[in-house]
């Protein structure tokens, strides 16, 4: 198998770099997320709306992966990425930004 390029980094750097991408991954997933509560909301083209849903959760599910390829670190570092982009894009039920 080909090694990532992640698994060539230190410890750290490679943590970071995972934190950085894990924020970017958490970023995009919590984006199409809102889009996709909008696309259910409306209503209208249900296909539309489940093939969102499903494009969501298979670039996580895929970005994920490639993480835990990586090592334990990376894939630490970009769940710490992903959870911080859902501290920052996902708000209390009621609360207005």
């Amino acid at each position: 198998m080909s090694t990532l390029p992640l698994t060539d980094l230190p410890l750290l750097p490679a943590a970071a770099a995972a934190l950085a991408l894990g924020l970017l991954l958490g970023l995009a997933h919590f984006h199409l997320l809102a889009r996709n509560v909008g696309a259910y909301l409306a209503g209208d083209r249900l296909g539309r709306a489940l093939a969102l849903h499903l494009l969501r959760l298979c670039v996580t599910g895929l970005g994920f992966f490639l993480l835990a390829r990586a090592g334990a670190a990376p894939l630490l570092g970009g769940l710490g990425g992903f959870l911080a982009a859902r501290a920052w894009r996902v708000r209390p039920a009621g609360e207005v930004r």
